[in-house]
Order: C-alpha cells, then sequence, then structure tokens
C-alpha cells in the first residue's frame, strides 16, 4: 500500500539560469532554509540505495 506524503509548496519564482544564486538554488523559495543553505550548494549524495539527494537538511526532516 502506498503512503500519501505531504507535497512542499515553493512560493516565489525559480532560480535564474543565467544568473544563478549562491548556495541551493531552492533556499529563497524554502522557509526552513538555514545559512548553510544560502552559503554552499549541496553535493548529491546516496541516501538509501539508488535514491540521491542534494540537500543539506536531508535526514534531518521527517517531512516536508
Amino acid at each position: 500500500m502506498l503512503q500519501r506524503e505531504t507535497v512542499l509548496e515553493l512560493y516565489g519564482e525559480p532560480p535564474n539560469a543565467v544568473n544563478p544564486l549562491d548556495g541551493c538554488c531552492f533556499h529563497p523559495r524554502y522557509p526552513r532554509a538555514k545559512a548553510t543553505c544560502r552559503e554552499d550548494e549541496p553535493e548529491l549524495r546516496e541516501v538509501e540505495n539508488g535514491h540521491f539527494v542534494a540537500c543539506h537538511l536531508a535526514g534531518q526532516i521527517d517531512r516536508w
């Protein structure tokens, strides 16, 4: 049986590909962003077999 999860709604405008921001491209639109999100681009890492994330907060937040 599939579990239903809440989908996080991102507000604001998507990032500008011509003039990218420092840090994570989602930090201006994510209300729980931390200083590291604004400063450092997250690296892609495997959190489960075949499941990759690029988020500083992955594993720290149970549900989005």
